[in-house]
């Protein structure tokens, strides 16, 4: 049967996709009943290509099943029996430390939890920071154990990475140093050197844009950088994959043909070693492992004098890495890079007519070169773009409209820029080679910095699709593309064509919501406890109102404010109070603010010098959005909250836990939206079609009108425009 993998890959696929939305019951079910049905296809598969091809699938079934059914079996469910709000004593071996948002994050295996030894690795938050090595034993003297993602909605994503647990701790922990180091050690003073290497530039977010590119590594990552990347649409750039293993493996390819003079074999089996070492250095990502197990297919087929089937690799190496950890199907990185992968590999042979034909009609080589360059830096773009749409929409709540402008600004420099940080790496003991090259490195990462923020700057750069009705345009969308494509899939003239006006369509309907959004309401409640953080989208105005909260929530309005802009036009301070302003510093050095409204109450200096140039300093304001719109703060010892109306919508903002409605206008007590903190205010709430209460407490409402982050998580509530009516949601979405 011609590419068997295909069929055993793609019902591998879908299957433990089901498995893992449907659970371990579906699971077990499903492997009854696929014995069954391998053994009747096994018996037919000599009969015709459509029994063999079914009993493959069926084989693939059976695989799927027994392999999630053990997973469960002998990891996750055993897992969660070790859940335990009660204070325990863990131990176990450090394998990887991550800093986020002034919380430590320790990940530990071989895992002993009071005593009792268990294989599962565990992922430790402490709010204190303490030195420690990788094989380091760390012990916890009281923590807290629980389901990684439970309270957050993120349990797949923890899973993918084939972790379970996650435990809590306020104190100190003892460190035993390790007497013997294993490869992951090894592996991690490697990656500190390439890191020490390049931080020499003297540039933080050069250097860690470099390091990031070079290794995959972005826990240095300048974070505005790492979202202008997102927004533009090449953060693939940091997920160490196909295009970097090809580039490395190309390079070694032209040292043994060129330098050495060696034949094919003698490269293909120092690749493989190459490739092997790489996979391990960058931590056995899931995008670098199907990119991995692709190129040593690839490898191994040179060694043998065999040509690899590019597709059929593709989904050897998905079925492998499934096989491994059926969970991995729900990683987004799996699904993007094996998304764009497939879309790539369908378009090679139309790329490859495509270079032949420029070769016939431009006589000039290098000006074939660069035209075949773009051109196929374009054509992959297109094609990446339109393959990952689903899982950008549906999972990641946008996409970049930009993202093959970018590429073709961006790719070509940014593998110039690798090489030389390489090479500048292997040679930092000499600075004379070393520095020169580390400036060149500088000049192509400023250069991509420049471009990529320019470029995420732009209003139609990333499209929103948080909302049910834009998953389903762009769900419906890919599906008719993804059609298209089939049906005109041997005719390259109607594909390519197919191809391009895919994505202006898809260009033309965003631009459309884009449209739609600026002109509509937009209102997410961050999950942040008892405080007010508010991110506001109104008729195309971007504004924080509030930025205060729990202790170590401020990434939960980070979050909310990311997937809008970098770009506000308002702040709001409303108090002086943790509540209202404790993450204040990280919203004024992370986002950039045209004017601001602060509350004339004791801020101190250094708080007032971060504060961008139009600052009000005031505790009553009225701002005109637009002649339509109109925003009303006020804060005083009676009261304390903002009013909004525009064109039939209109909200309540409650900062204060108790306030005096007696004291402002009437119509604050009724409308569209309240949103509120904890202690929800002694009025009638029914004259509100919605509330909000931002709050930490386990109280449950009654009413259906009245959403709690506690128990929601960060709420997002709409309006959009019509002709005929005005359609409002009240959306949950978890981050």
């Amino acid at each position: 049967m011609k590419r068997p993998f295909i069929y055993f890959g793609s019902t591998l696929i879908i299957s433990l996709i089901l498995f893992n939305l449907l659970g371990f019951k579906c699971a077990a079910a499903v492997f009854a009943v696929s014995i069954l049905l391998s053994f009747i296809l096994f018996l037919l598969r000599n009969k015709n290509k459509t029994a063999s091809a079914a009993f493959v699938c069926s084989l693939a079934l059976l695989a799927s099943a027994s392999s999630f059914c053990t997973k469960a079996v002998t990891d996750y469910l055993p897992a969660l029996e070790l859940c335990n709000e009660a204070e325990q004593t863990i131990s176990g071996t450090l394998s990887e430390y991550e800093n986020s948002y002034d919380r430590h994050y320790y990940t530990i295996k071989n895992a002993v939890i009071n005593g009792n030894k268990t294989s599962t690795a565990i992922r430790v938050c402490s709010a204190v920071y303490q030195k420690a090595e990788i094989d380091d034993i760390l012990t916890f003297a009281s923590a807290t154990v629980y389901e990684l993602g439970a309270s957050n909605g993120n349990t797949a994503n923890y899973k993918a990475d084939n972790i379970y647990l996650g435990a809590y701790t306020t104190d100190y922990f003892a460190i035993t140093q390790a007497e013997k180091h294993s490869i992951n050690y090894y592996l991690n003073e490697i990656r500190e050197y390439i890191s020490d290497s390049l931080s020499v530039i003297g540039n933080d977010t050069v250097s860690s844009v470099a390091v990031a590119m070079l290794t995959g590594d972005k826990s240095e990552a300048d974070a505005d950088a790492m979202q202008n990347f997102r927004y533009s649409g090449i953060s693939h750039l940091f997920a160490v994959s196909g295009f970097h293993l090809t580039l490395w493996t190309s390079a070694i390819a032209v040292i043994f043909d060129k330098v050495f003079k060696k034949k094919n074999r003698l490269s293909a089996v120092f690749s493989i070693i190459f490739v092997l070492f790489f996979m391990a250095l960058t931590g056995f990502t899931k995008s670098v492992m199907r990119a991995g197990i692709m190129m040593l297919v690839l490898l191994f087929g040179r060694l043998i004098k065999r040509n690899s089937d590019s597709l059929n690799s593709l989904f050897l190496a998905v079925s492998l890495i499934l096989l491994i950890n059926p969970y991995s199907v729900m990683s987004i990185s799996l699904q993007l890079s094996f998304l764009s992968t497939f879309g790539i590999l369908l378009f090679t042979k139309p790329l490859q007519e495509l270079t032949v034909r420029l070769e016939k009609k431009i006589e000039n080589d290098f000006l074939c070169r660069i035209t075949s360059t773009l051109c196929t830096t374009l054509i992959m773009s297109v094609v990446a773009a339109l393959f990952t749409l689903p899982v950008c929409a549906i999972s990641l709540n946008s996409f970049s409209l930009c993202a093959p402008i970018t590429n073709i600004l961006c790719l070509s420099v940014a593998q110039l820029m690798m090489m030389l940080s390489a090479l500048a790496v292997i040679f930092s003991p000499v600075a004379a080679i070393s520095k020169p090259l580390l400036i060149l490195v500088t000049l192509i990462a400023k250069y991509i910095l420049f471009v990529t923020e320019k470029i995420a700057q732009l209003r139609a750069a990333v499209v929103d699709t948080s909302s049910v009705f834009a998953k389903i345009i762009f769900l419906a969308a890919t599906v008719m593309i993804l059609v298209l494509i089939f049906i005109f899939r041997k005719n390259q003239k109607r594909l390519n064509i197919t191809l391009f006006a895919s994505y202006t369509a898809v260009i033309v309907i965003s631009l459309a919501m884009l449209t739609v959004q600026n002109n509509s309401i937009r209102i997410t409640a961050a999950d942040v406890g008892n405080g007010t953080s508010i991110v506001l989208n109104i008729k195309g105005n971007d504004i924080i109102i509030g930025c205060g909260g729990s202790v170590y929530k401020e990434h939960k309005l980070t979050n909310a404010a990311d997937t809008n802009t970098m770009e506000y036009d308002l702040l709001i301070i409303p108090r002086n109070t943790k509540t209202e302003s404790a993450y204040m510093y990280t919203v004024l050095d992370r986002y950039d603010f045209d004017s601001c409204i602060c509350c004339d109450a004791d801020i101190p200096v250094y708080a007032l010098s971060g504060l961008p140039e139009n600052t009000r300093i005031t505790d009553n304001y009225t701002l005109s959005l637009d002649e339509n719109c109109n925003l009303v703060y006020i804060n005083n010892d009676s009261f304390s909250g903002v009013r909004i109306e525009s064109d039939g919508f209109s909200c309540t903002i409650i900062f204060r836990p108790t306030v005096d409605f007696s004291s402002v206008d009437e119509s604050w007590q009724t409308g569209s939206l309240l949103i509120t903190r904890q202690a929800v205010p002694d009025i009638d709430l029914s004259g509100f079609e919605k509330v909000i209460v931002s709050t930490s407490a386990d109280k449950i409402y009654d009413s259906n009108s009245i959403c709690t982050t506690k128990h929601s998580g960060q709420i997002t509530y709409r309006m959009y425009p019509s002709s005929f009516t005005i359609i409002t949601e009240a959306n949950n979405d978890f981050k």
